[in-house]
């Protein structure tokens, strides 16, 4: 069985990272019978292989310069680099390219991200090159996303409910996100702790998102409410009882998958912004003998403990540096009322006005005012209004190109007349 390893970037953290680099199969062996699945790297490689990544101007540092150092890691020949090229994507530059991006998308977005993609493609198709190296799948399929762990403590936590020490583990989730990394323990187990004993429901993952996420419909007018309508039991039913055989890891693995990586990551932030500027992406993660292995290994080698992605760590020892395998995963994420609202571009009060909410009809314009007014007294606005401002904007910009602001009339076509045989159409 073959697994893939790209160098370097993609290695300890992929997600968000586009790359042209180096990708072989590595052998897979065992220790012993009953011993670890052990993936051994190459120890030959030489050449330099153009990579790309980005980040934002307010990043942190190691991520706005990237994922590794374009010097040789230890273990790899010392004729082998990365080329790297970094962007760093202004929080201008997300609300200047954005109506761009939702063109592209051609879909309603709850975040800025495919923003800095969008940026990095048209990178890539200034060197000149047309198909690109990227990571996704590695956090989906070997246990990544923080959503993982959050399962796993919670269903840990659902054996002592009591326990005042269990949900402490939470801390260690979502640092990125301000308004759960600023609040006290009491707000963070009052959060996580709802319906926290419900671990054979099924979706037990996710529904606590779904839940934080399904208050966006208050901003939907009368016109789009769908009052006897759940989404969560219609995805429920679809899947036909296929959660129920699965491991809790298995299960959330599968709920992303089909929820988050296919419609969205590799769609908005994926292709669509990709194909904007004529580049291709390539995905060594989910090449389908990748995913069959993944699928076939127990969940202590995806996640292990709290230490995500546990397998393909193990596997780049001595290939990538210790400090990159090591350090905490960084997730890829682009600001969103920082982007908007400090410096407004020229088409934001036109498409949130009054009038332009209310000429659309999809959403109510008071919600939205109060976003734009509670920033302007605070200069801040949570997680979920975060949420909010994006979808809006995103929603507008949709209706402004695609219904309102639309071609009218077609021009006719002119007739073409087809024959069979020897005779040919003229």
């Amino acid at each position: 069985m073959n697994v893939w390893i790209a160098h370097p970037c993609s290695g300890a953290s992929p997600h968000g990272t586009l790359t042209r680099t180096w990708i072989r199969s590595t052998e897979r062996t065992t220790a012993r019978p009953s011993g670890p699945t052990v993936i051994r790297p190459p120890s030959k490689v030489r050449g330099v292989f153009p990579s790309w990544n980005l980040g934002t101007a307010s990043s942190p540092e190691k991520w706005r310069r990237g994922a590794v150092p374009s010097h040789s890691p230890p273990g790899v020949s010392s004729g082998t680099s990365t080329g790297n090229s970094s962007i760093a994507a202004a929080t201008a530059s997300i609300s200047e390219v954005f109506p761009q991006v939702i063109w592209h998308a051609e879909a309603p977005v709850l975040r800025t991200s495919p923003a800095p993609m969008f940026l990095l493609s048209e990178l890539v198709h200034e060197h000149g090159l047309k198909v690109v190296l990227t990571g996704e799948g590695a956090d989906e399929f070997l246990g990544g996303y923080n959503i993982y762990k959050e399962d796993k403590i919670r269903r840990f936590w659902a054996r002592q409910p009591e326990s005042a020490i269990r949900p402490l583990l939470l801390r260690r989730l979502y640092p990125y996100v301000a308004d759960l990394s600023r609040s006290g323990d009491a707000y963070l187990a009052a959060y996580f702790g709802r319906d926290l004993t419900e671990v054979d429901r099924p979706a037990y993952s996710h529904r606590l998102r779904w839940r934080s996420t399904a208050r966006l419909r208050a901003f939907l007018t009368d016109a789009y409410q769908l009052p006897d309508y759940d989404p969560v039991e219609e995805l429920i039913a679809a899947m036909d009882g296929a959660l129920t055989p699965l491991s809790p890891l298995a299960q959330a693995q599968l709920l992303e998958v089909s929820t988050f990586m296919s419609p969205y990551l590799l769609s908005s932030q994926g292709d669509r912004v990709l194909s904007a500027h004529a580049v291709e992406g390539r995905f060594p993660f989910l090449d389908h003998r990748v995913i069959e292995f993944a699928a076939q290994l127990p969940p202590r080698l995806k996640l292990r403990g709290l230490c995500e992605k546990y397998i393909l760590k193990e596997s780049a020892r001595g290939f990538l540096p210790p400090e990159i395998i090591a350090r905490r995963k960084q997730p890829y994420r682009a600001p969103i009322h920082r982007a908007f609202l400090e410096r407004r571009p020229g088409y934001l009060e036109a498409t949130l006005s009054p009038h332009a909410l209310d000429a659309a009809g999809v959403l109510k314009a008071e919600p939205v005012g109060r976003l734009l007014s509670k920033h302007e007294r605070t200069g801040h606005l949570s997680e979920f209004e975060d949420m909010a401002l994006v979808g809006a904007l995103s929603t507008q910009l949709m209706h402004e190109q695609f219904v309102h602001g639309w071609p009218r009339s077609v021009a006719a076509a002119e007739s073409v007349r087809v024959r069979r045989g020897e005779e040919r159409s003229s």
